[in-house]
C-alpha cells in the first residue's frame, strides 16, 4: 500500500474531515481489541466541502482517550458482507441518491 510522505502528512493533519453515515449495512461486535467494522454508505465532508456519496467498509478502533477512531484504509466486501446487503440493496441505493438518514 502506498504511504503518505511526511509533506503530506502535514498538510492533512490542519484539515477538518468528518464523515456523515447516511445508513449502515452491517456492523461488527468489537474485539477484545477494541476493534469493529462497519459497512455503510458514508458522505465525507473535507473543509467544509462535502463530497459524494460513498459505499465502503471501514475498520474502527479505540483511540487512547477511549473514543471510536477509523482507520484510514478501506477494505473488500467478504461474502458475509454481501450477504447482508443483498436484502437492504435498494433502501442503500435510494439513501445514497437522497442524501437522507434512513436507520
Amino acid at each position: 500500500m502506498k504511504k503518505n510522505n511526511p509533506k503530506q502528512q502535514d498538510a492533512n493533519k490542519d484539515r477538518k474531515i468528518e464523515a456523515r453515515e447516511l445508513f449502515v449495512v452491517s456492523e461488527t461486535p468489537i474485539d477484545d481489541n477494541g476493534r469493529n467494522h462497519k459497512v455503510r454508505a458514508v458522505v465525507w465532508q473535507v473543509d467544509g466541502v462535502q463530497g459524494k456519496p460513498k459505499f465502503e467498509k471501514r475498520g474502527f478502533y479505540a483511540g487512547r482517550k477511549g473514543q471510536r477512531l477509523t482507520s484510514k484504509e478501506i477494505e473488500a466486501l467478504s461474502v458475509d458482507d454481501l450477504k447482508a446487503l443483498a436484502p437492504q440493496l435498494n433502501k442503500v441505493i435510494e439513501t445514497m441518491e437522497n442524501g437522507v438518514f434512513a436507520r
